[in-house]
């Protein structure tokens, strides 16, 4: 089979790649909505939630913030 010329070649993706970008986009298709992101690729929320674990995609919701630090009584701490 003769080899295409390279202007004409289109990237190769592994499965796993293409799994990745079709949950990205059902997600923000669906504003990061699990229950209707899931139910657009045809799979539970759990089956999209241990995926999404295995490729290492996270909700930009789930990103963690740190905690301001409080006194006792709930007020901010004061500044040296």
């Amino acid at each position: 089979m003769a080899k295409l010329p390279a202007r004409l070649r289109l990237p190769t993706l592994k499965l796993k790649e293409l799994e990745a970008m079709a949950i990205r986009l059902a997600l923000e298709r669906n504003f990061w909505s699990l229950a209707e992101a899931a139910e657009e690729l045809g799979i539970s929320r759990w089956a999209l939630m241990r995926r999404m674990r295995s490729l290492g995609l996270r909700s930009p919701r789930a990103v963690r913030r740190p905690s301001m630090k409080t006194d006792g009584d709930g007020t901010e701490g004061s500044e040296p």
